[in-house]
């Protein structure tokens, strides 16, 4: 996949669109913490779709779900509990 300034900010989580993880950025070449223009660095580079889509994966996620991701286990599923009184 060869990288734009949209589908890069589509990674993005937060408020703004513009929240960018430690693991997202290390998958994409950059050094923590990001320095100014490194987006722009990255418009025009050729991504494997499997490391994007664990870039997308990453979104928003808490830290101990990015590493569970990362380390190739399943995310969790949601657990429901149903409370009834005797």
């Amino acid at each position: 996949m060869k990288l734009t300034k949209e589908i890069i900010h589509s990674a993005a989580s937060g408020r703004f669109q513009n929240g960018f993880n430690y693991h997202q950025l290390k998958l994409m070449g950059i050094p923590w913490p990001p320095r100014a223009g490194w987006v722009a660095r990255l418009v025009g580079r050729e991504v494997p779709d499997e490391t994007w889509d664990m870039i997308l994966r990453l979104s928003g996620k808490p830290k101990s779900m990015r590493r569970r991701l990362l380390m190739g286990q399943p995310e969790a599923e949601q657990v429901r509990f149903n409370f009834t009184a005797d």
